[in-house]
């Protein structure tokens, strides 16, 4: 009977490791830009925006870490449209 409860234990054990993977929740993070550049006396303006969804762990300081790496791969998303939208109106004048 000890041999059972030991083997219960774990197994309590790893579904609630199991159940602590499970992300609480799912949260947006969403960037805006107002862009103006000057190239050769002439300024070129826009907006963009880009979001991303992520995972909000329950674990200390996970969301941190969740939050940051969100925030880099929107960024970059953001960048990348701002780059677009910049070849598109600088080519319309070509």
């Amino acid at each position: 009977a000890a041999m059972d409860s030991q083997r219960l234990k774990q197994q309590a054990a790893a579904a609630a490791l199991a159940a602590s993977d499970i992300p609480a929740f799912r949260a947006v993070l969403r960037l805006n830009a107002q862009y103006v550049v000057d190239i050769e006396g002439k300024s070129v303006t826009g907006e963009q925006s880009a979001e991303t969804n992520y995972d909000v762990p329950d674990a200390p300081f996970a969301d941190v870490a969740s939050q940051n790496d969100a925030t880099e791969r929107t960024a970059r998303e953001l960048a990348r449209r701002i780059t677009d939208d910049l070849i598109i109106k600088l080519g319309q004048d070509g």
